[in-house]
C-alpha cells in the first residue's frame, strides 16, 4: 500500500512538472515568436514589432504578406516577392513598404545576376538605392528621388533593373489594395489600330470593331497577360473575328501581340507591334516564318488551360516554336497564349451578351495615332542643315517616336528620327539626321538628366562625331567596342543610346516607302517658328491690363510671345508668354513686367504638376513670392519643397524671360 502511495505520488509530481513546462513553453511561444518575427523582417522593416502574415488577393509572384504593426497599430507590410526572370534567373525578395508607400526596406534572399553587374541588386548599396523611396503615386528607375518615386537603377544592368522594376510595380499594386495613401500603377496600352489591316488583310471600311467592357459582377475575362478583346463585324453584321489584345514579359522587356482568331479560337494570323528581343535570337518572332507557324493554333481544344507547350519542331494545334538560343522569349510567347486560353474560358460566358460590348472609334483611334506621329520637336531650332520638316506615316517602334522628311528649302534632304530611351537618370530624348543614303549627318540631344562627368557626356559636341557618318543602311547591329565607342564609366547610358540606335537603324529600313502626312500638324516651319506663335490668351487676367498689342523679339527655346500690355491706352509693361517643362507636362504662363523691371504678374496658363508638390505654382503663396521681385533678380526665388523638376523648369524659363527682356531693351 505504502510502495503504491509513493508511486501514486511520484506519478502526480512528474504530470505537474510536465504542465509546468508545458505552460512555460506556451506563455513564451509568442515571447519568441515575436523576437524571431522581428529578427527576420529587421532589415526590411526595423519600426515593425509584431509581423502576422495575411490572406490576400494571389499573384503568381508574391508569395507571402506580413501586415507589420507598432505593437498596437498596422504600420505597413512585408512582401516576399520573386522576380519570375531576370538577366540570369529568378530574384526572390524581401520588402517592407509602409501604408503611405515609403520603403522601409529590401533584403534579396536568392538571385544569380551576373558579378559585377546585375548581382549588385544583392548589396547593401543598391538597398540604400531603394530605400525612403514613396511609391505612393508611382514608380520609376534612375538617380534616385525619393518624392518621384524613383529608386537608384544598377550601372550597367538593363534588364536586371527593369525586372525588379515590373515586380515592384506588382507589388505597389498589390499594396494599393490593402492602404487608401497608394494609387494603383496603370499603364495604359495603346490599341494599334493601325495594325488591324494587316491583321484582316483589307479595308478596316469594311468592318465595324466592338471591344469587351465588363462590370465588376462579370467573370475575370483579362488577366496580367490578356488585355483586350476586340470583335470584328463584317458589313452583313455578322461575326468575322476577334482580335486579341496579348502582352507578356521576354528577354528584353515588353512584348505586345495582337492576334485574330475565328469563333472558334483558332488562329488566324498574329504579329508584335511592340518588341525589344535579341535580333536573330528573340527578335525572330516577328520574322513571317515564326508568325506563320502560329497560324492554325488552337486556343479552344476544351479549354485546358496551360496546355501550350514548346516544341522544336512544333507539329500539335497546341504547339509553338521552342526558338534555339531564346528560350526565355519562347516562354513568354507560351505565357501569353496560355493567358489567352484562360481568358477565353471566362469569355465563352459573356461572348454572346451584346451588353458587354462597347463599339470602338476606329477613326478616332487612328486618327489620334497620326497625330503621334508628328514630332514634338523643333527640328529647324535643332538641326543646322534643316529648314522644315513633315512627319512620315511608317517607321516608330518601342524607342523611335517619329519619323519625318526633312527640308532645306523645298529640297528633301533626308530623314530625322527621333529616339527617347531610358539612360541613367531618366529618359534621353535626342534626334538623328539621317541622309537618304542613311548616313547619320547630324546628332542632337534633345533633353537629358545624365551625371555630369559621365553620362552628360552625350550631349557634348566631342560626343557627336561619334554618331556623324553612322551607316544605318548597312549595319546591322550597333555593338559597344565594335562598331560605335560608348561613354566610359557611363554603362547605363550608353545601353540607352545604342538601343535607339538598333531601333533606327529598323525605323530607317521601313520608312522607306514612307508616306508624307499631309494633314499633320507642323511647328517646324522655319528657323524663328517660336516668334510667330499662334498661342492665344485672355490677357485681362493680368492685373489692370485691359488691351495688348504684339512685340516683334528674337525668340529662344523658352519664350514663344511677347505683348506690350496697355491699361486705359497707357502702356504699363510688357507681358512674356513662356513654355517650360515640368514633372507631369509642359507648364504654360505669363510674366507682366512694368517697365523698370518689376514683376506686377504671374498667370498660369497651363499645368498638370503634382498636387501637393509642383502645382503648388497655381497658388497665391507661389505669385506672391513672384510678384513683386525684379526681372533681374529672379534667381532669388525659392525652390518649391519636393518639387524640383517643377523649380527647375519654372527657373530655366524665368531666366529665358530675362534674356528676352534685356534684348528688348525695355
Amino acid at each position: 500500500m505504502k510502495k503504491s502511495t509513493s508511486l501514486i505520488k511520484t506519478l502526480l509530481i512528474a504530470v505537474v512538472a510536465i504542465a509546468l513546462v508545458f505552460g512555460a513553453n506556451k506563455l513564451l511561444e509568442p515571447l519568441q515568436q515575436k523576437v524571431e518575427g522581428n529578427s527576420e523582417f529587421a532589415s526590411v522593416f526595423p519600426e515593425g514589432k509584431d509581423f502576422k502574415e495575411i490572406e490576400f488577393e494571389k499573384t503568381e509572384s508574391i508569395n507571402k504578406v506580413y501586415e507589420v504593426t507598432d505593437g498596437s497599430n498596422a504600420v505597413g507590410y512585408v512582401f516576399d516577392a520573386t522576380v519570375p526572370q531576370g538577366y540570369g534567373g529568378p530574384i526572390n525578395f524581401l520588402i517592407g513598404i509602409t501604408k503611405e508607400g515609403i520603403i522601409k526596406g529590401i533584403e534579396v534572399l536568392e538571385q544569380s545576376e551576373t558579378e559585377g553587374f546585375g548581382a549588385a541588386i544583392a548589396t547593401s548599396e543598391f538597398a540604400e538605392g531603394v530605400k525612403d523611396v514613396n511609391v505612393s503615386k508611382g514608380v520609376s528607375a534612375g538617380e534616385k528621388d525619393v518624392e518621384k518615386g524613383q529608386i537608384e537603377a544598377i550601372s550597367g544592368a538593363t534588364i536586371t533593373t527593369n525586372a525588379f522594376l515590373d515586380e515592384l510595380k506588382t507589388v505597389v499594386n498589390l499594396l494599393s489594395t490593402l492602404s487608401e495613401n497608394v494609387e494603383q500603377i496603370v499603364e495604359e496600352k495603346p490599341y494599334y489600330v493601325e495594325k488591324y489591316e494587316e491583321l484582316l488583310d483589307d479595308s478596316l471600311s469594311n468592318y465595324t470593331f466592338e471591344e469587351l467592357k465588363l462590370n465588376e459582377e462579370s467573370p475575370e475575362v483579362y488577366n496580367a497577360n490578356l488585355n483586350r478583346i476586340i470583335k470584328v463585324v463584317g458589313k452583313d453584321g455578322k461575326l468575322n473575328s476577334y482580335i486579341l489584345q496579348m502582352s507578356t514579359k521576354g528577354y528584353g522587356g515588353n512584348i505586345d501581340i495582337l492576334t485574330r482568331i475565328n469563333d472558334e479560337y483558332r488562329v488566324f494570323k498574329s504579329i508584335f507591334p511592340s518588341q525589344n528581343e535579341t535580333p536573330d535570337l528573340g527578335g525572330y518572332i516577328d520574322d513571317e516564318v515564326y508568325k506563320n507557324s502560329l497560324v492554325g493554333l488552337n486556343l479552344d481544344k476544351n479549354f485546358l488551360t496551360k496546355a501550350i507547350k514548346l516544341r522544336e519542331n512544333p507539329t500539335g494545334e497546341k504547339d509553338i516554336l521552342l526558338i534555339s538560343g531564346a528560350t526565355i522569349t519562347s516562354q513568354a510567347i507560351q505565357k501569353a497564349f496560355d493567358g489567352a486560353i484562360e481568358g477565353l474560358v471566362q469569355f465563352d460566358k459573356v461572348k454572346n451578351d451584346e451588353k458587354n460590348f462597347e463599339k470602338l472609334d476606329v477613326d478616332a483611334l487612328m486618327e489620334a495615332s497620326e497625330d503621334d506621329k508628328g514630332s514634338k520637336y523643333n527640328h529647324a531650332e535643332a538641326f543646322e542643315a534643316v529648314d522644315s520638316s513633315k512627319p512620315l506615316d511608317k517607321g516608330t517602334n518601342d524607342e523611335v517616336i517619329a519619323v519625318s522628311q526633312a527640308y532645306a528649302g523645298d529640297k528633301e534632304i533626308g530623314r530625322i528620327i527621333d529616339v527617347n530611351v531610358d539612360g541613367f537618370a531618366g529618359v534621353i530624348e535626342y534626334g538623328l539626321l539621317v541622309s537618304n543614303e542613311g548616313i547619320v549627318e547630324d546628332f542632337k540631344v534633345y533633353n537629358h538628366s545624365e551625371t555630369e562627368g559621365y553620362g552628360a557626356e552625350i550631349a557634348e559636341d566631342s560626343f557627336k562625331d561619334k554618331i556623324k557618318g553612322l551607316d544605318l543602311s548597312k549595319t546591322k547591329e550597333f555593338k559597344n567596342g565594335d562598331n560605335i565607342e560608348g561613354i566610359s564609366g557611363a554603362t547605363f547610358t550608353t545601353d540607352g543610346l545604342i538601343k535607339g540606335l538598333n531601333s533606327a537603324v529598323k525605323a530607317f529600313a521601313d520608312s522607306k516607302d514612307a508616306k508624307v502626312v499631309e494633314n499633320a500638324d507642323s511647328n517646324q516651319d522655319g528657323k524663328d517658328a517660336n516668334s510667330n506663335s499662334s498661342t492665344e490668351h485672355d490677357y485681362k487676367s493680368f492685373k489692370g491690363v485691359d488691351e495688348v498689342k504684339d512685340v516683334d523679339f528674337k525668340s529662344n527655346d523658352k519664350v514663344i510671345k511677347v505683348v506690350d500690355a496697355l491699361s486705359e491706352g497707357k502702356e504699363i509693361g510688357r507681358i512674356y508668354d513662356a513654355k517650360t517643362t515640368g514633372f507631369g507636362g509642359d507648364i504654360e504662363f505669363g510674366l507682366l513686367i512694368s517697365k523698370d523691371g518689376k514683376i506686377e504678374d504671374l498667370v498660369i496658363y497651363n499645368q498638370s504638376e503634382t498636387e501637393g508638390f509642383g502645382a503648388v505654382i497655381q497658388e497665391d503663396g507661389y505669385k506672391n513670392n513672384i510678384v513683386g521681385k525684379n526681372i533681374k533678380e529672379i534667381e532669388s526665388v525659392d525652390d518649391i519643397s519636393g518639387a524640383t523638376i517643377t523649380s527647375e523648369g519654372m527657373s530655366s524659363a524665368y531666366k529665358a524671360i530675362l534674356e528676352v527682356y534685356e534684348s528688348l531693351g525695355q
